[in-house]
């Protein structure tokens, strides 16, 4: 009985001591649970009052501290709109407020991501195919190829087509002037064939959205904005939404230049002849049931305007041009907010508004930040992301801490130099827009990093210093972010992807804009210097009693090229989106040919008597020669009536 009991003793302890240990493992579960809730997912749901405590009170400040006239902000959860608030004023002018329900606003770039929803609905429909030459659908004009290789509707969705960028009459200044997206494009592939073979590089481009939208007319037998109304904006409930406004419609859609001393200007609206890639206007809120539709399997109250799959498809990496860079889906961008939920967004600026969407699938929550003045870019879009950011919960402290690679210094020494994103076009009209470029970087190895130093879109617009550290051979991630850039050479040359989402060439000084505009700009300098000196003998020979000749050639040659082009320049810059009047492209575009010819006549008449040392034959022909080189530069850059390129 004895060991019986002392038998019991021990069977009680262990049970009791089971009990506790399955208790404390309880206990252990449910903390761990609510750790992992906590730097997880947290929030699922936002309330009105939390965000008119959060967002009101930064937008009020931000758009008086950026100088901005007005702002709208619209946020989805679920199927509803849980926030609608603007800002400012929508008319400086009359002093009317911005109103999300009612004001009218451009969303840019933003149509892309409707454009890509059209296009997929035809997908689904099976009149396209995303991996078919899109020549087989296209009736009234054919794309090139390069190297034989067929662009695709998916190319042209993930910005991979190879297309020429698209600057040169873009826009119309009134309706009479639009020429249309069939008549546009028709000349467009005429001018500038594809620049690199489809598929093998990211770069975003207006054309291929706005062929995208012709591509839909071409197919379906409907204009884009009658597609778009049938099949989109009647049952997403958008009756405000518009590829197009007339002239002098009193709901036109206002935004404003800001100069120094802080006034507004008004911006007249302009009329796009690729709509498809930024043409649509429409109110905030309106806007707000397309975000709803694409977070909620593509159907907004009760009615589909997409499948569930091919919300998927668009949402989720169609493209990457590498496994650790952020991909593209078809009309959204893929990225993470800072406490590492997914996202998909897209941005769109166009005469002032700026815009930008923000999608949250796993909270099916909807962000769009809209302003109607552009000096700020998307500061303020990007701090009310935050801000909602921060509601939704901590940053995840769960991710894997960035290995840093070690690297020798030849390698780091690979990376080195001027990297330069082209915005401007390889062939026709704005080819010498290249000048004016300004994204451009300089990447120099500091140790085992690189610093890259530039403009950083989305900040201060300062130049700015990053550290990025090596986390394999030719990637680099910036210190504290997840930005990261893929180095990678290329025909012989090293080629930087990541930075703003594109890709970049490592590019000589000698090929910089900075370099590039500095030689034109001392071409100018000098023939202005010419004239003037010519000018200047020409008075003093009136009123010398020894009048010695002066070459009148040389005179109407200075007076072209210190005059004549300084003007073709300051027009073109601000007459190069709606296109270029006949006396401009066949009249002032061609005085430098007539330079030339006076040139090399001046040429041919004192090469000889230059060649026996005659120093006035010398200097004449010194001239010529300048004259020469300096109309060989600009037809280099498409700057003449005749192009080359």
């Amino acid at each position: 009985m004895k060991k019986i009991g002392v038998f019991g003793r021990f069977l009680s302890l262990l049970l009791a001591s089971c009990l506790l240990s399955l208790i404390v493992l309880s206990v252990s579960v449910v903390c761990l649970t609510d750790r992992v809730d906590a730097a997880s997912a947290v929030r699922t749901n936002l309330s009105a009052a939390e965000l008119e405590q959060v967002v009101s009170p930064l937008v009020s400040e931000q758009i008086r501290k950026l100088n901005i006239p007005g702002a709208a902000v619209v946020i989805t959860q679920g199927e509803d709109i849980i926030f609608s608030q603007g800002y400012g004023y929508a008319n400086v002018e009359q002093q009317i407020r911005m109103n999300p329900r009612d004001t009218l606003v451009r969303i840019g770039s933003l149509t892309k991501t409707i454009t890509a929803t059209a296009a997929m609905q035809l997908v689904e429909q099976g009149k396209i195919e995303t991996g078919t030459d899109v020549n087989d659908y296209l009736t009234s004009y054919q794309l090139d190829t390069f190297n034989q290789q067929p662009i695709t509707l998916h190319h042209l969705l993930t910005h991979t087509a190879g297309l020429d960028q698209v600057m040169y009459r873009t826009v119309a200044a009134s309706q009479d002037e639009l020429v249309g997206a069939e008549s546009f494009l028709q000349q467009y592939v005429k001018d500038q064939p594809p620049v690199r073979e489809p598929g093998t590089e990211y770069e975003y481009n207006n054309a291929g959205l706005g062929l995208v939208g012709n591509l839909i007319e071409q197919v379906s037998g409907q204009s884009l904005d009658e597609y778009m109304k049938e099949h989109l904006f009647q049952p997403l409930g958008m009756s405000t939404a518009a590829l197009d406004m007339p002239d002098g419609s009193p709901d036109l859609p206002l935004s404003y230049d800001v100069d120094e001393e802080g006034n507004y200007h008004s911006i007249p609206y302009e009329h796009f002849n690729i709509p498809g890639a930024g043409g649509l206007s429409v109110t905030p809120n309106e806007f707000a049931h397309f975000m709803i539709a694409q977070l909620n399997e593509g159907m907004y109250k009760g009615k589909a305007v997409l499948k569930p799959e091919t919300v998927h498809t668009m949402q989720h990496e169609q493209y990457t041009d590498h496994p650790e860079l952020a991909g593209v889906g078809y009309g959204f961008f893929l990225g993470k907010l800072s406490n590492a939920i997914p996202m998909v967004y897209h941005t769109g600026e166009v005469e002032g508004f700026i815009s930008k969407m923000v999608l949250i699938p796993s909270r099916q929550i909807g962000i769009y930040v809209v302003i109607n003045a552009g000096q700020s870019d998307v500061q303020l879009h990007n701090q009310v992301v935050e801000s909602i950011t921060d509601l939704l919960g901590p940053v995840n402290t769960d991710t894997s801490q960035v290995v840093i690679t070690s690297l020798s210094a030849e390698q780091m020494q690979n990376y080195e130099g001027h990297y330069m994103f082209r915005l401007s076009p390889q062939y026709g009209w704005g080819r010498w827009v290249t000048f004016f470029e300004k994204a451009s970087y300089t990447i120099r190895a500091d140790g085992v990093n690189l610093i890259v130093s530039g403009t950083f879109p989305e900040e201060e617009g300062e130049e700015q210093y990053k550290r990025f550290v090596p986390i394999q051979e030719g990637i680099f991630q910036e210190e504290g972010t997840d930005q990261s850039i893929w180095f990678h050479e290329q025909d012989g040359l090293w080629k930087a992807t990541g930075l703003n989402g594109v890709t970049m060439s490592q590019t000589s000084r000698w090929n910089t804009p900075s370099f590039l505009l500095g030689v034109f700009v001392c071409f100018i300098l000098f023939w202005i210097f010419i004239a003037m000196t010519w000018l200047i003998r020409y008075i003093i020979r009136w009123f010398s009693s020894n009048r010695r000749p002066v070459s009148r050639m040389i005179g109407v040659m200075a007076a072209i090229y210190a005059t004549a082009v300084p003007l073709q320049i300051v027009y073109g810059l601000t007459h190069m989106s709606t296109g270029f009047p006949f006396w401009y492209r066949w009249g002032l575009c061609s005085l430098p040919w007539i330079a030339a010819l006076l040139g090399l006549i001046l040429l041919l008449q004192n090469a000889r008597d230059a060649v026996r040392g005659n120093g006035g034959s010398i200097g004449r022909s010194a001239l010529a020669v300048v004259a020469l080189t300096f109309t060989a530069y600009m037809g280099y850059w498409n700057m003449l009536s005749i192009h080359f390129y």
